[in-house]
């Protein structure tokens, strides 16, 4: 089973935001998946995890709007992903820059080299 790769597709900030107001059967057209396999995949990000560094809704991704139905999700830690993921993208944007200003100045890519 993929969890990995819903998850990916479920947080993506240009596909969902916060709130994935979609069932099944669309996210599996938009992700060209088996639907089988993305109720497989929502069943096991719904869980709660015991190992998970966050206790909010007891460690599981997301969670159901409504109880009353099967679809429809809210992203649990999505504003903490989101942060993780822009300071990654900071730092590699950082480590791009540098690079570039020591390829224009001939310096060495490692600092202590020779």
């Amino acid at each position: 089973m993929c969890v990995s790769r819903s998850w990916t597709w479920l947080s993506s900030p240009t596909e969902t935001g916060v709130v994935v107001d979609m069932t099944h059967e669309a996210i599996a057209r938009r992700t060209n998946r088996p639907v089988e396999i993305i109720r497989e995949t929502i069943a096991e990000l719904e869980k709660g995890d015991s190992r998970s560094r966050s206790p909010e809704a007891k460690g599981a991704r997301i969670r159901r709007l409504d109880k009353h139905r099967d679809w429809g999700w809210i992203l649990v830690n999505y504003e903490r992903f989101r942060q993780i993921a822009s300071e990654e993208q900071r730092r590699e944007k950082t480590k791009e820059r540098v690079k570039s200003l020591g390829d224009r100045h001939g310096l060495p890519d490692e600092p202590n080299a020779k």
